[in-house]
């Protein structure tokens, strides 16, 4: 006797004759079976799915950082969120500051390295007064270095910096600077500031900031001066490389802003020097973590853009109407707008500029205004907003989820948002390997390779981000196979893009044209790696406890002759062990290349190591219990493998992980170890 609801599925309605029929006719008795007991039908469920949520921010609420001014606005894809959220990496990190009773958040930083830039930035300071003034004059005239190399440093920084950075007016810039150090001149002859009136402070701080970035690309990632560039002679460089532009002009750039009175009324050229203090921030070889000033500015340097109307579009039928500053102001309006995007891509909060308030258009580009000098960089940087512009919607709709701090969001919403990003990201990965193969043979290719290595990195680093969250989601659901998929999709990443990247950024990536445009990619470098480093320690601790558990199993040993797949299984956890290994050590190497210069590469090179060496305790019981010898479980794991082989048995990134001693001279001498475990 069959089972009439079976047979119901399986034959057909002969009197309807129509396919079709048949199969709705199929359906709705499976249906009714399915409802029977007590299941939805497939219609419901997937309305079910569709209105399944989560939360960037509730991991956030994990950490007691309310005490520590260090952090500034915590963000969902903040490293110590990431540890927060995996279960491995959080039982790790509790294990450093068991006898403590709670961690320090503050960096152990020498004050040389890290002074508090809330305590600089002039929120409460009285208006200038000539003493203040006179001061800053004779701290310059003590600061500055000859005339020759400050003439040098400006021509390199609007060569190579700029374009990154289009917030001055070269003429009107170097015009003040002439007025203030005297006609450009090329004799090693000490900077004589005059002592005129006019020159306002804010000019003080641009000079020093423009010649503090112009003197840190001297060096690439790994800290050593080329011989040769497309900007500079080899006497140049080795004259350039003798002064000491140190972090102390940056120091005294703090101080010239701080003569202002930022809750009375402000120039242009105070907002000018925020702007720049804001650039370097991101890109300063000293800084440990690069949004512990970069916040504080940017709250500071949007609220005065809005307050000098710099969002909105000039009338041009004003009287007061001048092209070449509404020129200017577009340009910096625009610079916010992107260091905005980049700090939400790193954070995961939202941008505190909102889409829709502003209607400043984009910058076009006027040669007439460069008259007597070279406008390639003017020209590069316009192409380069206009460029970024095309990026901007698809990233503020990324943003504009993982920054939702009140309520939650759709995961079919999220996925939508994923397919767009990745849409993206694949089509300009796509172009960096198009373009690989051809070697920049100008400095606009140069540039605009280094341009999109940075949006690239930034990309990388909000996708991975999002990844984690989802897989952080799904853990704690128990749907440990659909958290493997978005982790495999991390090594994905990890192995197509990063370790790719990793040769070209760090054998000395300045070539005779390019001077060293890659200091505004080292610290997106640095922070994918980062990234990368802690998802990477945490998979070893991970398999390495799996296959402790499945070594301690009484029938282990029987199961490795008697079941293939049981076999296939422990070989590729032992091949993935040794793979991440392999693919720490090239992190590591990488961070140990970089260290000499960037202090954020020495410290996160301290971290990695402490936690590479670290193991779970023993009564420690891992909430994933999927890792079984199954079909499902070995195939996943077996292509994850794969694509790490693929990538690793290039001969480039094997070098990369062979053992390295440095031998690049060192700029930065610390007296404190910078590790600092949150």
């Amino acid at each position: 006797m069959g089972n009439p609801h079976c047979d119901a599925v399986v034959k057909a309605d002969s009197s309807s004759g129509d396919v079709a029929d048949a199969l709705r006719h199929r359906i709705a008795v499976l249906e009714k079976q399915l409802a029977s007991n007590g299941m939805k039908p497939a219609a419901n469920m997937e309305e079910s799915l569709s209105n399944e949520t989560m939360g960037f921010h509730d991991a956030i609420s994990r950490i007691d950082h309310r005490n520590d001014q260090s952090w500034r606005y915590m963000g969902p894809f903040k490293w110590v969120v990431m540890v927060s959220i995996d279960e491995i990496l959080l039982c790790i990190f509790k294990s450093f500051y068991a006898c403590r009773d709670r961690p320090p958040f503050h960096d152990e930083a020498p004050h040389f390295y890290l002074n508090p830039l809330d305590k600089e930035i002039g929120l409460f300071h009285k208006p200038t007064v000539k003493g203040e003034h006179e001061t800053l004059r004779m701290k310059l005239y003590d600061t500055l270095p000859s005339v020759r190399a400050i003439n040098m440093l400006l021509d390199r920084f609007f060569k190579i910096a700029y374009p990154y950075m289009p917030i001055l007016d070269e003429q009107d810039f170097r015009l003040a600077v002439g007025k203030l150090i005297g006609a450009k001149s090329g004799d090693d002859q000490r900077a004589m500031i005059l002592g005129n009136g006019e020159t306002d402070p804010a000019v003080y701080g641009l000079l020093l900031v423009a010649l503090r970035t112009a003197y840190i690309t001297l060096t690439g990632g790994s800290n050593q001066t080329p011989s040769y560039c497309f900007h500079n002679s080899k006497e140049e460089l080795e004259y350039l490389s003798r002064q000491r532009i140190g972090a102390d002009f940056i120091d005294l750039a703090n101080q010239c802003l701080s003569v202002y009175n930022m809750t009375g009324d402000v120039c242009l050229e105070a907002f000018q020097l925020v702007t720049a203090l804001r650039v370097y921030s991101t890109i300063a070889p000293e800084h440990t973590r690069y949004d512990i000033k970069s916040t504080t500015l940017s709250s500071l340097s949007n609220q005065i853009a809005y307050s000098l109307w710099i969002n909105r579009e000039w009338r041009r039928d004003r009287p007061d109407f001048d092209e070449k500053r509404d020129l200017l102001q577009k340009k910096l309006w625009y610079t916010l707008v992107f260091l905005e995007i980049d700090q939400s891509l790193f954070s995961g909060n939202y941008m505190a500029i909102g889409p829709d308030t502003f209607d400043a258009e984009l910058p076009a580009f006027k040669p007439e205004f460069l008259t007597g000098f070279d406008p390639e960089s003017e020209k590069m940087a316009i192409e380069n907003i206009h460029w970024l512009e095309g990026y901007r919607g698809v990233l503020t709709e990324g943003i504009n989820l993982t920054g939702k701090v009140s309520g939650n969001i759709k995961i079919s919403v999220l996925e939508k948002v994923i397919q767009k990003l990745e849409t993206a990201y694949d089509s300009l990965l796509n172009h960096l390997h198009g373009g690989k193969s051809t070697p920049s043979l100008t400095t606009k290719e140069s540039f605009f390779r280094f341009s999109k290595l940075k949006l690239m990195l930034s990309q990388h680093y909000f996708i991975v981000g999002i990844y984690s969250h989802l897989i952080y989601y799904y853990t704690r659901k128990k749907e440990f196979y659909t958290a493997s998929q978005w982790r495999y999709k991390v090594v994905h990443k990890l192995t197509t893009f990063l370790f790719p990247l990793l040769p070209d950024l760090v054998n000395q990536t300045m070539t005779i044209v390019s001077g060293s445009t890659d200091v505004f990619i080292c610290g997106p470098l640095i922070q994918c790696l980062a990234q990368c480093s802690l998802f990477i320690v945490s998979a070893m601790v991970r398999y390495s406890h799996v296959q402790r558990a499945l070594e301690s199993q009484h029938n282990h040993r029987v199961l490795l002759e008697t079941s293939a797949e049981y076999q296939d299984f422990f070989t590729e956890i032992q091949k993935h062990r040794k793979l991440l290994r392999f693919s720490n050590q090239v992190v590591l190497n990488v961070y140990e290349l970089m260290k000499d210069k960037y202090e954020s590469a020495r410290r996160f090179s301290l971290i990695t190591k402490k936690v590479t060496d670290s193991s779970l305790p023993t009564e420690f019981v891992l909430r994933d219990r999927l890792m079984k010898a199954g079909e499902t479980e070995v195939n996943g794991l077996r292509q994850c493998n794969v694509i790490m082989e693929q990538c690793m048995d290039d001969p480039a990134i094997t070098a990369l992980a062979n053992d390295y001693s440095s031998t690049s001279p060192t700029i930065f001498h610390p007296s404190k170890d910078i590790l600092t475990l949150y």
